[in-house]
């Protein structure tokens, strides 16, 4: 079966005066004669009814919406305020991000498609002296031997931001410089 065509608005309004014409003369509209319509070149059964609720619907001030042409109704208007309430720490997954705003992952998928919020990546930038980059170069003949570090932070950090948000801006001397944390431990 072959998918129907999208009436113009001139074949719209010629069916819609055969119809008024018959409302005149006929108790129901919608019953109408086939062969009367074949002529025009319209499918009686299905065109008719549609084309007359239409101009029911649009007489009452109230918009008609074809079918197939509706999606999901999102509400992206509030989205960018509420995610910049959200801390800038909180918002480097959209598991973090999902939680903090109490959306659906699934939802803010969809806002980060459409653009309601962009991803950032965030890396750390070396502040150095020439006094430090020159201890640097006199280091080259060491070599060190660490245990496991845990990082108060990471160099390479993502994070969401609104469209119109200022990316975060960190810096530190050097990534050696992060704070961080180890642990030991003894296994007897």
């Amino acid at each position: 079966m072959r998918a129907k065509e999208d009436l113009t608005d001139n074949d719209r309004t010629a069916i819609l005066q055969q119809l008024l014409a018959r409302v005149q003369t006929s108790p129901s509209p919608l019953v109408l004669n086939e062969a009367r319509f074949a002529e025009s070149g319209t499918e009686l059964q299905s065109t008719c009814p549609t084309s007359f609720a239409r101009a029911s619907l649009s007489a009452e001030g109230k918009k008609f919406v074809l079918a197939g042409t509706s999606s999901r109704n999102l509400k992206l208007d509030s989205v960018a305020a509420h995610l910049k309430l959200v801390p800038k720490a909180r918002r480097t997954t959209f598991r973090s991000i999902a939680t903090a705003m109490s959306k659906p992952q699934s939802a803010l998928h969809d806002y980060y498609r459409r653009g309601i919020f962009v991803k950032y990546s965030s890396t750390i930038k070396p502040a150095l002296t020439d006094s430090n980059k020159a201890v640097q170069l006199n280091m080259m003949d060491c070599v060190h031997v660490d245990e496991k570090w845990f990082f108060a932070t990471r160099v390479h950090k993502s994070y969401y931001l609104a469209p119109d948000e200022a990316p975060p801006h960190r810096t530190v001397k050097s990534k050696t410089f992060i704070t961080k944390v180890m642990f030991l431990s003894a296994v007897a």
